[in-house]
């Protein structure tokens, strides 16, 4: 027990007087965070229509005007102008489409024909242009043509709508498990293996294998500690998330600290296993690194820590969910984000066991002193 007391705090005080390790497990990480979480990719953005008045009389004021008062309440930005100009905005994509007010617009016994353009890739703001457009001429077809009450879609019809207070938080409450999942992988693979192939360049590992220390002692040692800077990380970001972004964790419950302690714990082992075998694989940093990213940046992009999975090509997810990260990142979401319990998410965990089994397989082959 000694032996073991004796390499974790040698280790804790070595790894606290590593800047870039620190710089790449926890403040790298938080940063993203932060920056990722204030940005506000949740913000509904106006699409911009442009309009060309060629008839230029009170009914085709008075649709601008149905078009102002969307702007008004930043429904839609409206830009005035020939046809020329809003064909080469359209182009040039500083407007999502344009309207063309004909001169016989409003006239009785004349069917106008109102020509809209709109740029294919923006699926989003032509839905939406298309339903303002829509929305404003039957209200001023129906004003200006007098039509009788009895008529109307508002006298058979009605709509009641209903303010629901939800537990979804946004982008914000996904990302932050996402990266405290991230910073477990990037302090499991990166400090281990790092620290391990400097050990082992410079022949400490070889001293100390001549020392009554043996390599179950190193190794459980460099868990261990690697393990509790972890949990801690993990609390530091996620409480981070809850001050400065503020998301909230657990509905209330204080087990899920506990929780998220068990998983991130879990999770440690599972890339502190990874990190052995590279460790153990790789001959020096020359080789270690090119490995260790080829590993991890998949991973990072592909395992839903900074958007979901669904939003990728049906082949991509068939791989990325048995991803450990994967797993990893939907268990502390789980627990966090919806309060389910670690019985809830046993398909994720027996995931992340499984993948700690086959690490430690390989760690254990490949591990060398020197």
């Amino acid at each position: 027990m000694k032996i073991y007391s004796a390499i974790i705090l040698a280790s804790m005080k070595m790894y606290y007087r590593n800047k870039h390790a620190i710089i790449w497990s926890l403040v790298f990480p938080v940063t993203i965070m932060l920056i990722f979480g204030m940005f506000n990719f949740e913000r509904y953005n106006p699409p911009k229509l442009g309009i060309n008045d060629l008839s230029n009389n009170q009914i085709s004021k008075d649709l601008i005007n149905s078009f102002n008062s969307f702007q008004k309440e930043k429904i839609l930005e409206i830009d005035i102008d020939i046809q020329t100009n809003l064909e080469n905005k359209l182009i040039n994509g500083d407007i999502d489409g344009f309207i063309i007010i004909p001169k016989n617009f409003g006239l009785k016994n004349n069917i106008s024909d109102i020509e809209v353009s709109y740029d294919k890739n923006k699926i989003e703001e032509k839905s939406a242009i298309k339903i303002i457009i829509t929305n404003s001429i039957t209200d001023l077809f129906n004003k200006n043509n007098r039509i009788p009450e009895d008529y109307k879609i508002e006298s058979s019809y009605s709509i009641t709508e209903k303010n629901i207070v939800t537990n979804a938080q946004g982008f914000k409450g996904f990302l932050v498990p996402g990266i405290a999942a991230m910073a477990i992988m990037q302090t499991g693979l990166f400090s281990v293996v790092f620290t391990l192939i400097r050990f082992k360049v410079s022949g400490v590992l070889r001293r100390l294998n001549v020392t009554p220390i043996g390599s179950s002692h190193f190794i459980i040692g460099q868990m261990i500690t690697r393990v509790i800077l972890i949990i801690i990380q993990t609390y530091l970001i996620i409480l981070i998330g809850i001050i400065i972004l503020g998301v909230s964790i657990g509905k209330g419950d204080p087990l899920v600290w506990i929780e998220i302690g068990i998983i991130s714990l879990i999770g440690g082992l599972v890339f502190l296993a990874m990190g052995l075998g590279i460790s153990g694989w790789a001959t020096d940093e020359n080789m270690a690194a090119p490995l260790t990213n080829l590993i991890a940046l998949p991973m990072m992009f592909l395992s839903g820590v900074f958007f979901p999975l669904s939003v990728m090509p049906n082949w991509v997810i068939n791989i990325a969910q048995f991803f450990p990260l994967t797993f990893l990142a939907d268990s502390i979401r789980s627990v966090s984000l919806d309060g389910l319990s670690l019985i809830d998410i046993s398909g994720e965990i027996l995931g992340l066991i499984i993948w700690l089994f086959i690490a430690l397989i390989i760690a254990v082959k490949t591990f060398k002193w020197e």
